[in-house]
């Protein structure tokens, strides 16, 4: 399959997964000066091509699964002024040093729900060891916290405090 093998679609409301790849994105986009293309590294298929518009700007998620796949996704994307994400299951190595340079960092980063949970929490100070002993809290974090604006992390940390409050709440609201 290649990036261009179905029309992008305008998401609505966005798949979890797809939502992770946009936060951890807007992420690596700050922190690198908004860079156009960012590599994201990940063993879990998206499926199609999608464009997430959010109010930090459009980001056009393009699933490959080949190098020459990344490589159309870049030239198909070149004049836009989008942030373009390729996600792949492939390393740095198998990408191309071609692909591979067009990237921020010049690098593939793994998807990471703890890095989204601190951002989303704003928590850069880390989070606590009664939490993290549970990974599927990660996700369940970037999901709940997705598209709202969570409570801020006291000084910089994520508390259990505050977790578990906020995912009850969010829980019964939306009857996850």
């Amino acid at each position: 399959m290649t990036a261009t093998a179905s029309p992008p679609q305008s998401a609505g409301r966005v798949d979890p997964l797809v939502s992770r790849i946009v936060s951890q994105a807007r992420v690596i986009s700050r922190k690198r000066g908004g860079s156009r293309f960012i590599g994201i590294l990940t063993q879990t298929p998206i499926g199609n091509p999608v464009d997430v518009v959010t109010a930090n700007g459009t980001y056009l998620i393009r699933p490959c699964a080949t190098p020459l796949a990344a490589r159309m996704a870049i030239q198909e994307c070149a004049d836009s002024s989008s942030t373009v994400v390729i996600v792949t299951a492939m390393d740095a190595q198998a990408l191309g040093s071609d692909v591979t340079l067009r990237l921020a960092g010049q690098q593939l980063f793994p998807l990471d729900s703890w890095r989204i949970v601190r951002d989303r929490f704003d928590a850069p100070r880390g989070v606590d060891h009664r939490v993290r002993q549970h990974p599927c809290l990660a996700d369940w974090l970037a999901e709940c916290a997705d598209g709202i604006d969570p409570p801020k992390a006291t000084n910089g940390f994520l508390d259990a405090d505050t977790v578990w409050p906020f995912l009850l709440g969010q829980t019964f609201r939306t009857g996850l």
